[in-house]
């Protein structure tokens, strides 16, 4: 009886190892996570080998295709003849040829769009622009501001030029006094340009009336 008291006694004074709860969910916890991520691998390998394999496929179905037509067309290819240029499409009467940039046996100065003129060329074509005057002073009155655009871009869009080819002609001492006065209408004409653009029908008046009266001044003089 001593010794059964004895043995429980000392049972009771054991620890009873009851274990942690939060440890027991963090190894439960842990395992899903591996669990998780293991399957997770497995499916981007699978997923991998798919593409690859699909992707092998395309390039087989394709490599196949091409080698099907080159040996159904392989006479048609090695039967190709290799002509010259087209013909010049010309243009409508009165208009420029419009493949004259390609026109190789034209001479090279006639394949620009500003074509270099002589002295007296140029004058003549300087003192044409003369009789547009009227003209756009009527679209200026009109407020006609895309048709002021296209001839300050058209017919006295060339008058720059043609002043400066007239007076390279000149003797040296004339060339200062000229190419100042060919500056201050260059500067009039871009102000009246610019006048158009923003449809300033005041400003586009001063600034015509004033590059009409010095082309005039100018012309005289040459």
């Amino acid at each position: 009886m001593a010794a059964t008291t004895s043995v429980a006694a000392m049972n009771l004074a054991a620890p009873v190892e009851l274990g942690n709860p939060a440890q027991k969910a963090s190894r439960v916890f842990n395992n899903t996570v591996s669990f998780a991520r293991a399957e997770k691998a497995s499916l981007a390998v699978s997923a991998s080998a798919e593409e690859k394999q699909s992707r092998r496929s395309a390039l087989a179905l394709i490599a196949t295709t091409v080698a099907v037509s080159l040996s159904g067309n392989a006479q048609a290819i090695t039967g190709v003849k290799i002509e010259g240029p087209p013909p010049l499409a010309g243009g409508l009467p009165g208009t420029e040829n419009s493949d004259q940039a390609r026109d190789f046996e034209a001479p090279l100065n006639e394949r620009f769009f500003i074509q270099i003129k002589t002295p007296d060329e140029a004058l003549a074509r300087a003192k044409e622009v003369v009789g547009v005057f009227p003209e756009v002073e009527g679209y200026i009155s009109k407020k006609a501001w895309p048709y002021v655009r296209n001839e300050l871009r058209s017919e006295l869009g060339y008058l720059r030029y043609d002043l400066a080819t007239v007076i390279a002609s000149k003797a040296k001492a004339e060339k200062k006094a000229l190419n100042a006065e060919l500056k201050s209408v260059v500067e009039t004409l871009e102000s009246l340009d610019y006048a158009a653009r923003v449809k300033d029908q005041e400003a586009a008046k001063k600034f015509f009336a004033e590059t009409k009266s010095k082309v005039s001044a100018l012309l005289a003089k040459l």
